[in-house]
């Protein structure tokens, strides 16, 4: 086995480390812990690709909420459907909570 094999820093690190302690490339449990590294990188991967995914569709559904929330209010505040203050209304003060709390922070 050779570092070109798993072609990562981290599993180059492992193999070099390995290397160092007077352990041969044929020595099995180098293979393991370079398999082992690389299953854990691809897994690092997925997850922040799934994360990514997730913020992209969380990110859509506060569009679509503020979109319906304004368009509400407004409707409301115009005077066409009767006369009241939809701001005191539980559905809206839990929608605006809900979009305060899912705001994107850097």
């Amino acid at each position: 086995m050779t570092p070109d094999q798993y072609p990562t820093p981290e599993t180059d690190a492992i193999f070099v480390d390995l290397a160092s302690l007077g352990f041969k490339e044929s020595w099995f449990p180098i293979q393991k812990l370079a398999d082992f590294a690389r299953s854990l990188e691809q897994r690092l991967a997925d997850g922040r690709a799934a994360h990514a995914e997730t913020a992209r569709k969380l990110a859509l559904c506060r569009e679509a909420m503020k979109a319906i929330m304004d368009h509400y209010v407004s409707l409301v505040n115009s005077g066409d459907v009767g006369k009241w203050n939809p701001e005191e209304e539980a559905e809206v003060i839990n929608a605006r909570a809900a979009l305060t709390a899912t705001e994107p922070t850097l």
